[in-house]
């Protein structure tokens, strides 16, 4: 059997490694959400309403499915070149959204999308390629520069957004120009290398236990073993994280009906309110990596699921009389927390998935909590189907931020360790 080998990366390396994951996670930020800021034109150009956008999003979210198989190819074939893939799929999905003119062709354009963005493949690299007590740290200069996706998604929303969507709603299909940048950019790629983690394994794994028969397996392995509880829980914190972003995908038109057609404002309120918002997403990526280094992953944990329930409790009870009276501040302070502690979360969970596992599973493991994640969206867009019927955006809003809170607050104090300053990577 071969021994493992220590790869020491030279600074010109991480540096190249670091700025080709900037744009993996720039384009990941901007395609993830940059749908949901157009909701209302969406619905007013293919003329449907909030419950059948629900439905098409249950649809969509399937493509997040396959992100347990991408996840697993990632510990049969390699990081690098399902990087490549993950990226340039992006692209290409953006390009089809653009060409899709009925419900059916935005459907399956839209699912996609959702079998490309949001893949955990970058936070495994730059976790098995960082030093133990920097992992935080570069994790989330990838994730706070990668941010400015999230920036630009207002930004093109007042370059072609400009006008109220019963006058030209077709202007949305403008946000997807950006996401066609994603195709070139991922050819660059081809120059990164393969983990040093990853080789290792590789060179150590008898012939009998590489095979992709014995890799496949490895997809129920984590349930065997010693991590089958932290497994458990991240793949809760998976649903409900996708429920909650499934119920809250058409906040902006919750915000457009309120403030563009039932007030009369014009459409860049709703379009500041965003970059408000967003660039919570982008300070909270920020300074979550240092939070996470200084305090501890789970003390941050509970301070940003507080903080996003009362945002939350604000926007919705103070929204409508925060219309009429024109005092948009509010909204823009309130959004600014929502969204900020809310991503912060998400990115904050995916980390912390990847640290609790060992390297021969850690790409399945994080697989699951991605799949777990996609089976939140599908189930919270048909349960938001079903209750948009009857109940306010607002209320459903509510409903889905406040469960995820009371039930992650306390599995997360019982069943997870602190992982700060722990070395995963044991040559």
């Amino acid at each position: 059997m071969e021994t493992t080998k220590t790869t020491s990366r030279t600074k010109k390396y991480m540096i190249f490694l670091l700025v080709y994951m900037v744009f993996y996670e720039f384009m990941d930020s901007y395609t993830t959400s940059y749908y949901t800021t157009v909701v209302s034109y969406i619905e007013a150009d293919l003329q449907i309403d909030h419950s059948t956008f629900y439905l098409i999003q249950a649809v969509a979210s399937v493509g997040l499915l396959f992100v347990l198989f991408i996840q697993n190819l990632t510990d049969i074939i390699g990081r690098k070149p399902m990087m490549i893939i993950v990226f340039f799929g992006m692209g290409f999905a953006s390009f089809m959204l653009y060409l899709s003119h009925s419900v059916w062709m935005f459907t399956i354009s839209f699912l996609f999308l959702w079998i490309f963005f949001s893949s955990d493949i970058w936070v495994i690299i730059i976790s098995e390629e960082a030093p133990a007590e920097k992992r935080g740290i570069y994790t989330y200069i990838v994730a706070g520069i990668g941010a400015l996706g999230a920036v630009a998604i207002p930004i093109c929303r007042s370059i072609f957004v400009t006008v109220a969507p019963d006058v030209d709603p077709t202007i949305w299909r403008g946000m997807t120009y950006l996401g066609m940048i994603a195709i070139p950019l991922s050819l660059l790629g081809f120059g990164l290398k393969e983990t040093t983690a990853f080789k290792n394994r590789k060179l150590t794994e008898s012939n009998e236990t590489s095979g992709w028969k014995s890799q496949w397996k490895k997809l129920i392995i984590p349930f065997k073993g010693e991590h089958k509880t932290k497994l458990f829980v991240f793949m809760v914190f998976g649903l409900l994280l996708g429920m909650g972003a499934a119920a809250i995908s058409v906040i902006e038109a919750f915000f457009t009906d309120l403030i563009v057609v039932q007030n009369g404002a014009d459409p860049d309120v709703v379009t500041n309110i965003i970059m408000v918002s967003v660039l919570g997403t982008f300070i909270f990526f920020g300074i979550t990596g240092v939070l996470a280094d200084k305090f501890g992953r789970k003390n941050v944990f509970y301070m940003y699921f507080t903080l996003n329930v009362i945002s939350f409790i604000v926007l919705v009870v103070f929204a409508e009389s925060v219309a009429v009276s024109g005092s948009y501040w509010i909204l823009m302070i309130a959004g600014f927390f929502e969204n900020g502690s809310f991503w912060g979360i998400f990115m904050l969970s995916k980390t912390y998935c990847v640290e609790n596992f060992p390297t021969n599973i850690r790409g399945t493991c994080a697989g699951w909590r991605s799949m777990m994640y996609a089976v939140g969206l599908i189930v919270g867009s048909l349960i938001s189907s079903q209750l948009a019927t009857f109940l306010s955006l607002g209320t459903i809003f509510l409903i889905f931020i406040i469960l995820t809170a009371v039930v992650m607050i306390p599995l997360i104090a019982k069943f997870l360790p602190e992982m700060k300053g722990v070395n995963i990577i044991k040559d």
